[in-house]
């Protein structure tokens, strides 16, 4: 009975000590797959349709995943936010001032 721990001790070892498959040097996709499906999920919800231009401006200056991707998202934007109208984008990411006035750069 004392020598069942030291055999399934050396069986480990030696196990570990032979390999039986090749291992290839694989790179990891984990990284690039997350980038991808946060861009995925933020073009196929409804919540880029309620962001301006500037707010999608600022998102893809301070985040670098928006940054890799900030083409397919400035599609989906305007998607979202025309339905194929350029005119309607801009009327959209136009400030409005208390007033109701549409600010021109002042």
């Amino acid at each position: 009975m004392p020598l069942i721990p030291v055999a399934v001790a050396a069986s480990k070892a030696i196990r570990n000590a032979t390999d039986d498959e090749p291992h290839q040097a694989q790179p990891l996709m984990a990284q690039a797959t997350r980038k991808a499906s946060v861009v995925e999920r933020l073009c196929a919800g409804s919540n880029m349709s309620h962001w301006s231009e500037q707010h999608l401006d600022r998102m893809i200056k301070t985040n670098s995943v928006f940054q890799e991707h900030q083409d397919q998202l400035r599609r989906c934007w305007t998607d979202a936010n025309n339905y194929g109208d350029v005119a309607a984008v801009a009327k959209v990411s136009r400030k409005k001032s208390w007033t109701g006035e549409a600010q021109h750069g002042r």
